[in-house]
């Protein structure tokens, strides 16, 4: 199961959540298809803050993008970690700090679950009769 969760920016556990099932396997759900055709409203790249004084004229621009793991493929906005063989010391920070991200997605869920018991099974419920409040 696929878990997209995005926190706000008060970082007091507000945060939307939207699970993607595999009845049709990663690639076959619409969270995916809408990510390969870049319909999903992802924000453009843009600059990190820099708060140290040393590298004020240091302004990497950085996309978003969603953490996966090997099931993924990869692409412009969806990143996964590199594979586990022949890797560089980089390669396995890099890794390494991947996988803390993929952690804070799943204690989030974690946080949801225990909350709210409905997301710890499946919602017999079509998208299409759900209504806004």
């Amino acid at each position: 199961m696929f878990s997209q969760i995005s926190r706000t920016p008060d970082f007091e556990r507000s945060f939307r959540v939207k699970r993607c099932g595999l009845y049709a396997g990663v690639y076959g759900t619409d969270f995916f298809k809408a990510l390969e055709r870049k319909k999903l409203n992802i924000p453009q790249p843009s600059e990190l803050p820099v708060d140290d004084v040393n590298y004020q004229d240091w302004r990497p621009v950085i996309p978003y993008y969603f953490v996966g793991d090997d099931a993924f493929s990869l692409s412009e906005n969806l990143m996964k970690p590199y594979p586990n063989r022949g890797q560089t010391e980089e390669q396995c920070i890099l890794n390494y700090r991947f996988s803390r991200a993929r952690r804070v997605s799943e204690n989030a869920f974690g946080i949801l679950s225990s909350k709210f018991r409905v997301f710890l099974s499946t919602l017999c419920v079509k998208p299409e009769n759900a209504t806004i409040t």
